[in-house]
């Protein structure tokens, strides 16, 4: 059984990333192409630490948003967050989690908080040694319930 990150959402934030990783990187080499009316004193600033003639401050949004690009790019190529097998569970490796025997998982739940304003669900996995979360999973038609019961299933717990 597969559990799938909501991929749709991804795809149209990945355009995006990329276009305000091209600015950003045009400003690092270019400076003072962010700096137009009210944002000169932040450019003014950003231009100041310039290295080899490369804006420093320009390149750390950048590189971040770039990583972001890089691991929401795989995600949305991959698709699959987490696979329950016969061997037990294993996770993408955005996730950070090593793959997980059977023996080892000790309980699964779907939980709901409040993160920023806003009600986020989330998978919780623990494991033995770990706690696993994932979050942004696709849930048409009751697929992360089917997930959970499948998880509970093979544990023998009820869901």
């Amino acid at each position: 059984m597969e559990l799938r990150f909501a991929t749709g959402n991804m795809g149209c934030v990945l355009p995006l990333l990329a276009v305000c990783i091209v600015a950003f990187g045009v400003a690092a080499a270019r400076p003072g192409f962010l700096g137009h009316g009210r944002r000169r004193a932040l450019a003014e600033l950003a231009n100041g630490a310039t290295v080899g003639g490369i804006a420093v401050l320009w390149l750390l949004p950048a590189g971040l948003l770039l990583w972001w690009f890089v691991r929401l790019g795989h995600r949305w190529a991959d698709g699959v967050a987490a696979t329950a097998s016969q061997r037990g569970i294993s996770f993408h490796p955005s996730l950070r989690a090593r793959p997980a025997v059977w023996d080892e998982v000790e309980d699964v739940r779907i939980e709901t908080r409040r993160a920023n304003w806003v009600d986020v669900r989330e998978i919780v996995l623990e494991l033995r040694h770990d706690l696993v979360r994932i979050r942004g999973f696709e849930d048409d038609d009751g697929a992360a319930e089917a997930f959970v019961a499948a998880v509970r299933a093979r544990l023998n717990r009820p869901a």
